[in-house]
């Protein structure tokens, strides 16, 4: 077999070196022929699926006029945005075929714009880079407070993402021992898509963070909500996995679409369990509320009664 695999990549090279002297490359033109179908096959399926989203768009939003262009050109980057897999699938068809090529396969009033709004880079390759969703953990477990499982849960989440099919669009980056300053800054400094707390809460008081000696520091409600508005156009989702969060999700929920708390005590093994479905459908691919879903099947499917546990703050997007 190893023989084989060598004398035919021998004939190939051979034959490309014929062909560089006028001579035919049948090998190679049929493989050629192939990859090139191949890759047509894709412009058009992922043009004709952006087609169908901006000719829904069009019959609930008029474009008569450049500012109702407008509105409908937000709704179709918000929609695009919502679905991680359409995107990527996108980005990659610009990066083969290049904007043109992609407007010409659309064929639709509005593609000139919603490329050019969407996708204003020249580099398509930073673009790609650009749909990578940072996921960024942050872990407190004050020295005065319960000793919960927090390296456990963050194993498991580094796990469920690394094993999916979408893995190379996720980072995650964790910060233990948060005190208050450290909170500002890791939201600063990374700019995350999706942030997971795992610690405790205290209902109405606040979420439990450090202070310099490693000792309780709660943070308010309010104090959360206003940081986290600063962040309102980086963020698509907060996971506050910590007993009695409620307060704090629903807050926060004011400035980000989607937020995960708990409506009362929740144990190790049942906020475990909830992560790691939360991230192994996430890596699939899912919804936010989907994910919510898979989570609170996860402690299901465990036999933990505690999957009423997590409640998820949504904001619906209508097409």
């Amino acid at each position: 077999m190893n023989e084989d695999k060598k004398n035919g990549d021998t004939i190939n090279a051979n034959i490309s070196a014929n062909n560089n002297s006028g001579q035919i490359a049948v090998g190679s033109g049929i493989t050629q022929t192939s990859n090139t179908l191949e890759k047509d096959k894709t412009l058009s399926r992922v043009a004709a699926e952006v087609k169908q989203l901006l000719e829904q768009i069009s019959l609930t939003h008029p474009t008569s006029t450049p500012t109702e262009k407008l509105l409908a050109l937000a709704e179709a980057t918000k929609q695009i945005e919502n679905n991680p897999s359409l995107k990527v699938q996108v980005i990659n068809v610009l990066n083969q075929f290049g904007m043109e090529a992609f407007k010409a396969a659309v064929n639709h009033p509005l593609v000139n714009i919603l490329v050019e709004t969407f996708f204003p880079q020249s580099n398509t390759k930073s673009l790609l880079s650009s749909t990578v969703k940072k996921i960024l953990i942050l872990s407190v477990n004050p020295i005065d407070t319960n000793q919960l499982r927090l390296d456990e849960e963050i194993r498991e989440i580094q796990a469920a993402l690394k094993r999916s099919k979408n893995r190379e669009q996720f980072e995650i980056v964790t910060q233990g021992a948060v005190r208050v300053d450290d909170l500002r800054r890791s939201l600063l400094d990374h700019q995350p898509t999706i942030v997971h707390f795992s610690g405790h809460g205290s209902g109405s008081a606040g979420l439990v963070l450090e202070n310099n000696s490693g000792q309780v520091q709660l943070v308010s409600t309010e104090s959360l909500a206003r940081l986290f508005k600063a962040f309102q156009n980086n963020i698509e989702c907060v996971l506050l996995n910590a007993c009695y969060s409620e307060n704090q999700a629903e807050a926060i929920h004011k400035y980000i679409d989607y937020v995960i708390g708990m409506n009362r005590a929740i144990g190790d093994k049942a906020a475990i369990d909830f992560a790691v479905g939360f991230y192994d459908a996430l890596g699939a691919g899912k919804s936010y509320e989907d994910c919510f879903e898979f989570g609170c099947g996860s402690i299901d499917l465990k036999g933990i009664p505690e999957s009423e546990t997590p409640v998820i703050k949504a904001r619906q997007h209508h097409s």
